[in-house]
């Protein structure tokens, strides 16, 4: 499935679709991921492909927008694309890129609607002190941020971060996204008061069941969030994101950043979708892809049910 624009340095997306009693699902691990990884999301998957909705707790979401590390004489395009606006999620600290073009793609989406709240997402590409300075900046800019994402690597920078924010009383929420998916522990995070808020998704984390137990155990609210996938797995989403009803707009609208998803509109509501099978014809992968995520389901099915 094509993208409009680059985003994590991919220009398509690929997946795999399952069709069952209970509708559709989908499996969708980055093409780098091991296989260990991958059978996390097909635990999901398959989860999501056999078990009963969720209980929700509240029938619709308003999401947020996302912008790509895109050139500035394009940001306003992408965004339009969104339909709601009221927080903007603007992706940051992209590997090779100088400092200065995060700086401008804030200014300029500030400019554009200085209603919307702010999420900047790092990724764990910056340092505790390039973390602070952003921190100064945006204060200094007056910009209204509603957290930072994931600004340093590691649990223990997270943790040293927070608490610097706090001794300084910059009153700024730090938001914990890959030190919870690509760690052992997800309650870490919790435990050293690394963050103010989990972002969870439910494909890399195992589940929807997976994030219900997360979201009894700990004592900050929990955010889903896209894995860039179709209309299909922000369909699971959406009905986890009414499920929690944390407070926080959920980040999945990325619909919206491929050139056409697999229905017509996707409803922010926990609803069952009904998909455009011409476009499942029309991005058929070619024998070569179906072969290589054929085996990468088999690998991920044995690493799922094989005995040690």
């Amino acid at each position: 499935m094509p993208l409009k624009t680059s985003f994590r340095g991919i220009n398509h997306r690929e997946l795999m679709v399952f069709e069952g009693e209970n509708g559709f699902s989908e499996w969708s691990p980055f093409p780098e991921y091991t296989t260990k990884e991958a059978s996390r999301w097909l635990k999901a998957s398959l989860e999501w492909l056999e078990k009963p909705r969720p209980e929700i707790k509240t029938q619709s979401i308003t999401p947020n927008a996302t912008l790509p590390a895109v050139e500035l004489d394009r940001i306003e395009s992408i965004l339009s694309g969104f339909e709601h606006k009221k927080t903007i999620k603007i992706k940051i600290a992209e590997p090779g890129e100088a400092r200065t073009l995060d700086l401008q793609r804030i200014e300029k989406t500030t400019e554009l609607y200085p209603e919307a709240k702010i999420r900047l997402d790092a990724n764990g590409a910056m340092t505790i002190e390039q973390s602070m300075e952003l921190i100064y900046w945006l204060r200094q800019k007056d910009v209204n941020l509603e957290y930072l994402e994931q600004p340093v690597a590691s649990i223990e920078e997270m943790t040293q971060l927070r608490a610097e924010i706090q001794a300084q009383d910059l009153n700024v929420l730090i938001a914990a996204d890959e030190s919870i998916r690509k760690h052992t522990d997800p309650f870490e995070v919790d435990s050293k008061e690394a963050a103010d808020v989990m972002v969870v998704k439910w494909q890399p984390l195992g589940g929807i069941s997976e994030i219900t137990e997360i979201a009894k155990k700990v004592s900050i609210p929990l955010v889903v969030s896209s894995a860039l996938e179709s209309a299909i797995g922000l369909n699971a989403g959406i009905w986890l994101a009414c499920s929690l009803n944390s407070g926080f707009d959920p980040g999945l609208a990325t619909s919206s950043l491929f050139v056409e998803d697999l229905v017509d509109q996707l409803p922010m509501e926990a609803v069952e979708i009904e998909l455009n099978r011409s476009r499942l014809d029309k991005y058929a992968a070619d024998s070569e892809t179906t072969e290589r995520w054929r085996q990468r389901l088999t690998n991920a099915y044995q690493e799922l049910y094989s005995p040690e």
